[in-house]
């Protein structure tokens, strides 16, 4: 969990620039950042994906369905990975 922690502070440090230039340049809106971080074997910040479905308005009933998606791709690419280097 700390690793994952630690790459969503990164990828806001990483972004911040761009957040603050879009504001400059767009002064009447408010810039929001959904960061959506998740390790390879399928861990998730699930408060922070929450506050990220809240923000971005979907609805309460579809997030267990984005989830399992999410992480099923996630594994499903990592397993790919995997048996790609034992092939060789």
């Amino acid at each position: 969990l700390e690793c994952l922690k630690k790459k969503f502070q990164e990828k806001e440090e990483k972004y911040a620039p761009l957040r603050a230039e879009i504001t400059a340049l767009l002064p009447d809106h408010e810039v929001e950042q959904a960061t959506f971080i998740a390790g390879v074997k399928g861990s998730i910040m699930e408060r922070e994906w929450h506050e990220n479905f809240r923000m971005l308005r979907v609805e309460d009933t579809e997030w267990d369905g984005i989830k399992t998606a999410a992480i099923k791709q996630l594994l499903e690419a990592q397993h790919t990975l995997w048996t790609a280097r034992r092939v060789r």
